[in-house]
């Protein structure tokens, strides 16, 4: 095979890769979307045990399916289950089919990532962390159910998740050739923009954090208090930590955009635009959730939009550390 040949079929691999990468990447967000909706639903529990439901492999629609005793059959933790209801049953059943067709993507982009294992090993070796990840957040999520939606198990469930989207961004990043071409006067902007990036991701981090940990308070209070509008009075400080850092995060994202424009970077300047809007958004989702007494549909937006936070600043992170020309 001569070499114009090799790289014709680099260039389709790579190509294809990259379709299958951004494709699983939209997979990620949708499953963290319908992880949301679970949440918001209380149907964590809705399967009872793991990698079955109820026993079975496709989920019961009715009581009548269930043996009488089937609180105490499948008690989780020592403790008996709640009344059965399809709709929450169906809810969680769906969510894991969800993250099973995750599995599946990540593995055949796992395989397309081999023959690029020499000559552009970035793209493999982020692939196969990636695997290794989702097999991580599976596992996970059945400890999730075998503990009864522990405090934190939750927490670090979805993390792995963002880790796993993470992952595969970088994965895809790498299929591009990207170069900085700068002029001597921006590039100590370019190493300050560098700072204040990884700033901005370390807040965005603590923030998503926060976020979730909030999020388990409200579950928590739902148990005891049907009436939304007085969960807010009762949170702890995480809650006034996380709606006043998102000010700073707002400020921090202001500063990337001001810096990107004086780069003259396109793909740089579109990306942190895109940043700063989905803080916006992530802002206004907040402000909703505080003073309009936390409105269901509102709960799991305003964790994808603070995922999709997490994930661009990644993928701006890898320009910004690209390869820096100086132009004359």
């Amino acid at each position: 095979m001569n070499s114009s040949t090799k790289s014709a079929l680099y260039n389709y691999e790579t190509r294809l890769f990259r379709r299958f990468g951004i494709a699983s990447v939209f997979v990620i967000f949708f499953l963290i979307l319908v992880g949301g909706i679970v949440r918001m639903t209380g149907s964590g529990m809705g399967c009872p045990d793991w990698p079955k439901c109820f026993g079975y492999w496709i989920p019961p629609t009715s009581i009548e399916q269930l043996p009488v005793d089937y609180k105490i059959q499948f008690k989780v933790a020592g403790k008996e289950i709640a009344d059965f209801s399809a709709i929450k049953t169906w809810i969680e059943y769906i969510n894991r089919l969800i993250g099973a067709f995750t599995g599946l993507i990540i593995l055949v982009c796992f395989g397309l990532a081999i023959p690029h294992r020499k000559k552009y090993p970035g793209i493999f070796w982020y692939a196969l962390l990636c695997l290794l990840l989702v097999a991580l957040v599976g596992w996970l999520g059945s400890k999730v159910v075998s503990t009864n939606l522990m405090p934190g198990m939750i927490t670090i469930h979805m993390l792995g998740a963002v880790l796993v989207a993470t992952a595969m961004i970088l994965a895809v990043s790498h299929t591009e050739n990207r170069i900085l071409n700068l002029t001597k006067q921006q590039v100590p902007t370019l190493f300050l923009l560098r700072k204040v990036w990884m700033f901005s991701l370390a807040l965005a981090f603590i923030q998503l954090i926060l976020g979730t940990q909030v999020r388990e308070e409200i579950d928590h209070i739902a148990q005891k208090i049907a009436g939304r509008e007085l969960w807010i009075e009762m949170l702890s400080w995480k809650f006034y930590v996380h709606r006043s850092l998102s000010l700073l995060i707002l400020g921090v994202a202001l500063w990337i955009y001001k810096m990107s424009k004086f780069l003259q970077n396109p793909s740089l300047l579109l990306w942190s635009r895109h940043h700063l809007v989905l803080i916006l958004c992530a802002v206004i989702a907040g402000v909703v959730l505080a003073y309009l007494n936390m409105p269901a549909i509102v709960q799991p937006l305003h964790l994808l939009i603070g995922v999709s936070v997490c994930c661009v600043l990644v993928y701006l992170g890898r320009m910004l550390y690209a390869p820096m020309k100086e132009q004359e």
